[in-house]
């Protein structure tokens, strides 16, 4: 199910969910520029190891992005649940939780893969974060904002609901 928009107004402009918007595109368009190699190197700098975690991975994996798909999904639920998130914590408390969020993501994602089998840096475990901010705020979106109608396309219909998420009803 997508959410396509809510109805819920803001009163005052979400300056920074844009910028977040703005910088995840700006580092995916910077990732793709770079050749393979270069873009695998990238990628083991500053995406999470959870074998060879630095603690500024746990910042940069949040605005690393697996492709197309992955940066404009994380970026449309970005757009549709931040504007209200920000509204209501206010642009600086906003910014630090949604990092909290990714941060929490990475931590969860280390602690379930530092032992796996076969685990290295080469590992297909590298963690491109992008979905921990995002998931981290669209769980109060989602529940904060239940009240408002949201518009949401779902395989078998597009239509207002009360939340954004389905209710059986």
């Amino acid at each position: 199910m997508i959410p396509l928009r809510d109805t819920q107004r803001s009163n005052s402009t979400p300056v920074v969910t844009v910028l977040l918007i703005v910088a995840n595109c700006l580092v995916f368009l910077m990732e793709l520029s770079l050749g393979p190699h270069a873009r695998n190197q990238f990628v083991l700098v500053y995406g999470l190891v959870p074998d060879r975690m630095v603690l500024r991975s746990l910042v940069t994996c949040i605005f690393l992005h697996g492709g197309w798909m992955h940066l404009i999904g994380n970026m449309w639920f970005l757009w549709v649940f931040g504007n209200n998130i920000e509204d209501a914590l206010g642009h600086f408390q906003y910014l630090v939780f949604y990092l909290l969020c990714g941060v929490a993501a990475g931590l969860a994602h280390v602690v379930a893969n530092l032992n796996s089998p076969g685990a290295d840096h080469r590992s297909e475990r590298r963690d491109r974060g992008g979905d921990g901010g995002i998931s981290g705020e669209v769980s109060p979106g989602a529940n904060h904002y239940a009240g408002p109608r949201c518009l949401y396309s779902s395989p078998r219909s597009t239509c207002p609901r009360r939340s954004c998420w389905p209710t059986g009803s």
